[in-house]
């Protein structure tokens, strides 16, 4: 029963990992461009006025 537990903390904890991982990858996939992009546009805002 214990051993059961074991591997299923294990599994969990695996599964974060990997979760935690993709969540990272997309992160950087999604919001670095989003926030190049805001901060291009706010220069070009700044440049203009």
């Amino acid at each position: 029963m214990k051993l059961r537990f074991y591997i299923c903390t294990a599994y969990a904890v695996n599964l974060r990992a990997k979760f935690a991982n993709w969540a990272v990858k997309a992160y950087e996939k999604i919001l670095i461009p989003i926030l190049n992009f805001k901060s291009e546009f706010g220069d070009v805002i700044e440049s203009k006025f």
